[in-house]
C-alpha cells in the first residue's frame, strides 16, 4: 500500500526574498518536518559535518523547522559534529516563516532513510519544498522518486557521503538548481497540488 498526499496550495505560495535570513551565508540549506528516528536528520548533520568540517565550506546555513521526539538528541549531536554554529534550530513555525525560509533556501533536504514505511510514503516536506518551487536532495526511494521526479537530485539509499556530494552538486551548479526548480513548479502544478484535485 502506498500513502501519498499532495500539498495545500493555500499554504505554500512565492513570497519576497529575505537575504537577511541568511545570516551573512551564502547558503540556506532548509529542512522542515518532524524530527523522529526514522525522519533522517541525523543523516543530514552527519552529511553537514562532511562539508562544514572536511571539506571546509563556511558558506552554509542549516535552518531546522520542526520537532520530534528526537529533537535534543540532534541538538546534541550537532554540537558532538562541532556544527553547532551553523545550525538554527526554530522548532515549530508559522506559515509566514515556513515560507519567509523556503523561499530564501538555496536547497532543500529530503534525508528520510530507506526502511519499509519509508519506502511507499510520501513525505509531506518533499511536496511542500516543490510547492516553493525549490530544488531538494533525497535518498532515492520509490515513492519519493514518484513525488519529486525531476525536481530533486537522488542519493544512494542511506549513505551520508553521497547525500553530501549531491547536496554540494547543487549547491554549486546554479543552472541545474534552477531547472530542479522549474520542474518542481510545473510537476506541482500540473499533477500533485491538492487544490486541482478537488
Amino acid at each position: 500500500m502506498v500513502v501519498r498526499t499532495g500539498p495545500d496550495s493555500e499554504r505554500f505560495f512565492p513570497v519576497p526574498l529575505e537575504p537577511a535570513l541568511k545570516e551573512g551565508f551564502d547558503h540556506i540549506i532548509a529542512y522542515l518536518g518532524v524530527m523522529g528516528p526514522q525522519d533522517g536528520v541525523d543523516y543530514l548533520l552527519k552529511a553537514m559535518a562532511h562539508l562544514i568540517k572536511d571539506k571546509k565550506r563556511k558558506d552554509l546555513l542549516v535552518v531546522l523547522m520542526g520537532k520530534g521526539d528526537s529533537t535534543e538528541q540532534l541538538k546534541q549531536l550537532g554540537k558532538e559534529l562541532g556544527i553547532q554554529e551553523n545550525l538554527r534550530w526554530l522548532g515549530r513555525v508559522s506559515d509566514e516563516d515556513l515560507r519567509r525560509y523556503l523561499a530564501v533556501a538555496t536547497v532543500c533536504a529530503s534525508p528520510d532513510p530507506a526502511n519499509p514505511l519509508n519506502d511507499c510514503s510520501t513525505m509531506n516536506k518533499v511536496m511542500e519544498y516543490m510547492a516553493m518551487g525549490r530544488a531538494q536532495v533525497a535518498f532515492d526511494l520509490p515513492e519519493t522518486k514518484y513525488s519529486a521526479g525531476e525536481s530533486a537530485l537522488y542519493a544512494q539509499p542511506n549513505s551520508v557521503e553521497d547525500f553530501a556530494l549531491k547536496l554540494e552538486e547543487l549547491l554549486d551548479n546554479e543552472d541545474v538548481r534552477h531547472q530542479l526548480e522549474q520542474n518542481a513548479w510545473t510537476r506541482i502544478r500540473e499533477s500533485l497540488c491538492r487544490s486541482e484535485e478537488r
